[in-house]
């Protein structure tokens, strides 16, 4: 777990992952949790991740398969040294970008204002 106060900018995108794969699971198998002892929970259990994990078209890939796959690695939070590059010079050019402003020639009238 990341520390509370390390100030990355990036979003834990391994985190935000593992919480979407982890909630789809349990509300997946949540109405089989409660164990009625007439059928065996785990045969429904299994069918019904099998159709969310295929209809979905879920797909876990590790870091050994992408380095077996020859795709680059990820750091600690999800992200790829590419990606990282990426946002960081989007940041530097909205830092960059000048600012404009309009300023009005006369200043608005009011409608309680006399013309």
């Amino acid at each position: 777990m990341r520390d509370f106060y390390n100030r990355d900018m990036r979003v834990d995108l391994r985190k935000a992952r593992a919480d979407q794969f982890t909630a789809e699971v349990l509300r997946a198998i949540e109405p089989f949790l409660r164990d009625d002892g007439e059928e065996p929970v785990q045969k429904y259990a299994a069918r019904a991740l099998f159709n969310l994990f295929y209809n979905g078209g879920f797909e876990a890939i590790t870091d050994q398969m992408r380095v077996e796959a020859g795709l680059p690695l990820r750091d600690d939070l999800g992200w790829t040294a590419k990606e990282v590059q990426i946002m960081e010079d989007r940041r530097l050019e909205a830092l960059t970008r000048p600012l404009t402003m309009t300023i009005p020639k006369d200043p608005p009238t009011s409608p309680t204002s006399p013309a």
